[in-house]
């Protein structure tokens, strides 16, 4: 796991000896769901959720040649809040994510028929819900996905069929 929660700690770092986004030449970041309280977008506290000014974030990264990023749109829709009237995201229903969303995916193929992870031993994670309990508790129901793209590489149509294409 990387840390991207700010530019400055190494988003846009390319040296050598630091593990960065950039440095592995990440093209499909993928940001974790299951925890994203009100304060992890829109905070400008250093080591607090995932940050502020996402538009520069994503600039950074695909300028660098990142091509997408699946992320969690939280329910007081402030990660859309801060990337604003940006041409380049949209939003993702769950019959989308389970069709494109490799994480969403990944994590219903382990879900037992009582909406709990299956296999699951650590006493710390053994009662953890899975996308339903996530969904309703984190994220809008309606549209629990945005999915910002790099416009140099993709349109909305483009994205969409690569990452169906990865999952093939």
């Amino acid at each position: 796991m990387l840390d991207i929660r700010s530019v400055n700690r190494g988003w846009r770092s390319r040296l050598e000896d630091v593990d960065t986004i950039l440095n592995r030449e990440i093209f499909l970041l993928i940001v974790d769901y299951f925890y994203i309280p009100s304060e992890y977008y829109g905070t400008s506290k250093q080591g607090l959720g995932y940050g502020l000014n996402w538009i520069t974030k994503f600039t950074s990264f695909f300028s660098w040649g990142g091509g997408m990023a699946l992320m969690p749109n939280d329910k007081h829709g402030r990660l859309k809040d801060d990337l604003g009237d940006t041409d380049w995201w949209f939003e993702l229903t769950q019959e989308d994510a389970a069709n494109v969303h490799p994480l969403f995916i990944a994590t219903a193929s382990i879900t037992g028929e009582c909406g709990r992870l299956i296999g699951v031993t650590d006493p710390q994670h053994v009662n953890r819900g899975a996308n339903r309990e996530a969904i309703k508790q984190w994220l809008d129901e309606e549209h629990p996905f945005l999915l910002c793209y790099n416009k140099l590489m993709f349109d909305e149509h483009a994205a969409l069929a690569w990452l169906q294409g990865l999952l093939r």
